[in-house]
């Protein structure tokens, strides 16, 4: 059932799906491989990101504003769009 037509006040970037969390329109990502999610505008983040190697920052914003981390226990940092609310949404759901 698509969450517009089920009479939900949900977006689909808080909605979580057999384990995997909408992040946006830009992807997925698995709830079990996640380790921590913090905002991005906190400075432990800001010198994590300068610190993490490009080839493991994954950018899921879809082209806006990033306003959180998630960080993956493959060592991964995904950037997101998503608030800390949204993400306290999704985590709640399973």
């Amino acid at each position: 059932m698509d969450w517009q037509h089920n009479g939900a006040n949900r977006s689909p970037m808080n909605r979580s799906l057999n384990g995997w969390i909408a992040v946006g329109v830009a992807g997925y990502i698995q709830q079990s491989r996640i380790v921590g999610v913090s905002s991005v505008n906190t400075a432990p983040m800001r010198r994590l990101l300068q610190a993490t190697p490009a080839a493991s920052i994954i950018v899921l914003t879809g082209g806006q504003r990033r306003q959180t981390v998630a960080l993956l226990d493959s060592g991964h940092v995904v950037i997101t769009a998503m608030k800390l609310a949204d993400w306290h949404a999704a985590l709640m759901l399973e």
